[in-house]
């Protein structure tokens, strides 16, 4: 497993056991898939139960795919780094959908860390 899967697995309850974070999974797309490299095999963060998120091998029926870097994508999921700036320098982007999309995830990564 890679550095960014491990992080995002890692946040994963935390995302599910925080209320302001489960309100954001509810208008969330419902799969989105990471294609980063250095990572291996392309993964998905999937809605279940409209309110809760976790980690999936299946990516076929993704709304977007997050592209880049896995070392930079697992700063922005650790927040030692900001998505804006990955974007902006070209380390991180989206390859299908919408970057807007994205933006939601931020703010659920960002959640995920307050107690």
């Amino acid at each position: 497993m890679g550095k960014a899967k491990e992080a995002l697995k890692e946040a994963v309850p935390r995302m599910n056991a925080n209320p302001k974070a489960r309100e954001i999974i509810q208008v969330l797309p419902r799969v989105i898939a990471f294609d980063l490299e250095g990572e291996g095999e392309p993964f998905a963060l999937a809605v279940k139960d409209d309110d809760t998120v976790c980690l999936s091998d299946e990516t076929r029926d993704s709304e977007i795919v997050v592209s880049g870097n896995a070392a930079e994508f697992a700063k922005i999921i650790n927040r030692e780094g900001e998505v804006t700036h990955a974007v902006a320098e070209g380390k991180i982007w989206v390859s299908k959908g919408k970057l807007s999309r994205m933006i939601l995830l931020d703010r659920l990564l960002n959640l995920s860390r307050k107690r």
